[in-house]
């Protein structure tokens, strides 16, 4: 087995949050099979419907915002989920972090994680706080969707990781809604 291959096997015990930001970020996959380990531990295990989503993907950038409370999860989620992106270059062509969740998104204050350390974003796994900062802002007006999507298709985002909470969630079902309204083509995942 793989590196990638163990990683969707983790128990969900050990790997968290993390497991789902895995399982979201291979294309428009959600982890469905919901099994068991030797220890009767629950786990997600999706590879095989990934491996297939692969050959049909969005070639993009992906953009990873965080909201709600600065924990170690919250940047678990992300650390994952950006650690998997980094193994497919060929669909995620720039990996951007957004400052201060759906606010860097608005003021288009976005870093690139390619220029970070992977020893540092392994190691999000257990940092607590959110390393790329958090608001609580709750997007309502449809000129901060638009704007959202505007930014998007300035930096051809193809890909959007929310991890958050119900409010973010909501956020990120309003621009997956947004964007295939204008016809744009892209994933919105909600990392819970």
């Amino acid at each position: 087995e793989t590196e990638s291959d163990l990683a969707w096997r983790a128990p969900a015990h050990r790997r968290g949050r993390e497991q789902l930001a895995l399982g979201c970020i291979k294309n428009r996959v959600v982890p469905h099979q919901n099994v068991n380990d030797e220890l009767g531990t629950p786990f997600y295990d999706c590879a095989e419907e990934i491996d297939e989503a692969l050959g049909e993907s969005v070639v993009g950038a992906a953009v990873f915002a965080q909201s709600g409370g600065p924990t170690t999860v919250i940047n678990s989620s992300m650390a994952g989920a950006v650690l998997e992106a980094m193994k497919s270059p060929k669909v995620f062509t720039k990996l951007y972090g957004a400052k201060n969740g759906i606010l860097g998104v608005l003021q288009e204050e976005l870093f690139d994680f390619g220029k970070e350390k992977i020893e540092d974003l392994k190691g999000l796994r257990t940092t607590p706080a959110a390393a790329a900062g958090s608001c609580r802002y709750k997007v309502k007006s449809d000129a901060d969707y638009s704007r959202i999507v505007e930014v998007f298709k300035a930096h051809n985002i193809r890909y959007f990781f929310y991890a958050g909470g119900n409010d973010s969630m909501d956020t990120a079902d309003k621009v997956s809604r947004l964007a295939r309204e204008q016809n744009y083509e892209m994933a919105v995942m909600g990392i819970p």
